[in-house]
């Protein structure tokens, strides 16, 4: 009411001379709290009918955009189109603008008369050009649906295009940008972050040769099922790739990225994370993985590149990548529980890696690990949860030569294996790095025997045991009693569990051991601070009995 009231009492101050009187009103801060006219502080034209045509216009910033639409329309969430026109706001009817534009011509935009769905634009330059830094300048317009009036936006000056999009929820075609030069852009990060697109033929003929960052240019984009548009997109200068397509829900393959260029890409880390309908990643079989260092995120909830991907049956289409470069492949593909094959990872140098926490952890469909026969650990310090719920796999044969020397963390390795039958193939492990093998084979019911592991001497360093055979089917433990054991020429005592071990809670809890002379002989030398003997000799460890003789 305050700014109609205004213009009112200028109308009567000079009358006869509209035009003058609406100009002044719109360029100053009219009342304290106010709009300002000008979203880059600048006073505006006397009159928006310039006798002078300026050449060109070049808009804020694009987070300034953002705000100048959201507080014209009272909420971001209310904008649904935006619209380039060919002549200014009627000034007796629009009260309320701003001039969005940084430098050169004015730039009005507007909301028409009791409407506050559509953002229009106007400016009489001849090019108005998009700010170098117009990331976010849509991000979190919801509603938005129509950007058709985006064609006249000039984008070839632009740099940063990182949350363009972010969130626009209710875009679900890109036409409107299909014209756009982003030739000099270098940040597509997030730009499509949410989008709703069910195609990106409108954005095929981008040139994004200088792009450098990706990360999570298309993720959520939850209505993609196919990439085709992307084809021709030159990806030779981009180094970070990161959750590019993460939770693309319905992407099945990804055939359209067949002759990317990724050589430089230093992150690939959850590229297709949560992409639970693709099926195939023959697609990926030409690129050049050999500059990438993460395949897994390092901050958040880790998730490696092709974490839950759900309808995955095969790898062959990653048989000749370089993955020697890689620091971690945790939860590399952790979820895929359909995956059957993994011969294309026979060829894999892992020996770079610290951590395979959980790589195949839920790949149900699994039931063979001979392809990894060849795979170098022995830099890595944690293999927990690694074949955790691999309720396929019956026998570990292809793991005899797996140097674990250096693993500090072997927990629930292979929990929840079910169907786990035969582990001859950990003889010969060296475990004497291992701090904590808890729960490791917890709930392998069909395991019987454990006797491949009597040479094993984990008690020189580790610490937690509790759960280790826990639900397995085992009725008999006597042989990993203390005993003199050789390994590469000197001796040691196997299973001497009084030397560091402090947790043996439930070790074989739900067993099918019945017999007191079917356990080993453990006796921890912490028993005083943590077991009660009973009168039988045995012992009560918190709410699991485990019987103990006594040496």
């Amino acid at each position: 009411m305050e700014r109609r009231t205004i213009m009112k009492r200028l109308r009567l101050w000079v009358p006869g001379i509209l035009s003058v009187a609406v100009s002044v009103l719109f360029s100053f801060s009219a009342i304290a709290g106010g709009f300002k006219g000008d979203v880059a502080g600048k006073k505006n034209p006397i009159s928006i009918r310039r006798q002078v045509k300026e050449k060109e216009a070049v808009l804020v910033p694009g987070s300034d955009v953002k705000s100048a639409f959201a507080e014209l329309a009272g909420s971001a969430k209310y904008i649904q189109s935006i619209h380039f026109g060919d002549t200014p706001p009627d000034f007796e009817k629009v009260i309320y603008y701003k001039n969005i534009s940084e430098s050169g011509a004015p730039v009005y935009a507007w909301c028409p008369e009791d409407e506050t769905t559509a953002i229009c634009l106007y400016s009489d330059a001849e090019t108005v050009y998009l700010n170098a830094d117009s990331s976010g300048m849509f991000a979190g317009l919801s509603n938005l649906s129509d950007i058709s009036g985006l064609k006249r936006l000039d984008s070839s000056r632009t740099v940063n295009f990182s949350g363009m999009f972010q969130s626009c929820a209710g875009l679900t075609e890109l036409d409107g940008i299909s014209g756009w030069n982003v030739s000099k852009g270098t940040d597509f990060g997030s730009m499509f972050y949410g989008v709703r697109a069910g195609s990106l033929e409108g954005i095929r003929r981008w040139d994004v040769s200088s792009g450098e960052n990706f990360e999570m240019t298309f993720a959520h984009c939850k209505s993609l099922a196919a990439l085709s548009g992307l084809e021709g997109w030159n990806m030779a200068q981009a180094k970070n790739m990161a959750g590019m397509f993460v939770y693309c829900t319905r992407l099945e393959n990804v055939d359209a990225l067949a002759d990317w260029d990724v050589s430089r890409a230093e992150s690939l880390a959850e590229l297709f994370a949560g992409c639970e309908a693709l099926s195939s990643i023959d697609g990926l079989a030409r690129w050049d993985v050999s500059s990438c260092r993460y395949f897994v995120s390092t901050g958040g909830v880790v998730k490696g590149m092709f974490y839950n991907c759900k309808k995955l049956t095969d790898v062959d289409g990653l048989l000749d990548w370089d993955v020697s470069k890689g620091v971690s492949f945790r939860d590399m593909f952790h979820g895929c529980e359909a995956l059957e094959s993994i011969w294309g990872l026979q060829n894999w140098d892992v020996s770079g890696s610290g951590s395979f926490y959980g790589t195949f952890q839920n790949c149900a469909s699994l039931s063979g690990l001979e392809p990894l026969r060849e795979w170098n650990l022995g830099g890595a310090d944690s293999a927990r949860d690694m074949f955790r719920g691999c309720t396929g796999i019956v026998s570990l044969a292809g793991l005899e030569k797996w140097d674990m020397s250096k693993m500090a963390n072997l927990n629930t390795m292979f929990s929840g294996c079910s169907g786990l039958e035969e582990i001859g193939a950990l003889a010969g492990w060296d475990v004497s790095s291992a701090k904590t093998m808890s729960s490791m084979f917890y709930d392998c019911k069909s395991l019987t025997d454990i006797a491949a592991l009597q040479e094993w001497n984990p008690a020189s360093c580790c610490e937690n045991m509790g759960y280790i055979f826990r639900g397995c089917g085992i009725t008999d433990a006597s042989m990993l009693s203390r005993h003199t054991a050789v390994r590469d020429g000197g001796a040691y005592t196997a299973w001497d569990v009084d030397t560091s071990v402090t947790e043996v809670k439930g070790a074989f809890n739900q067993t099918g051991i019945t017999s007191a002379n079917k356990y080993p002989d453990w006796y921890p030398a912490y028993a005083a601070a943590a077991l009660k003997l009973n009168a039988n000799g045995g012992s009560v460890l918190g709410e699991d009995v485990i019987i103990l003789e006594e040496r």
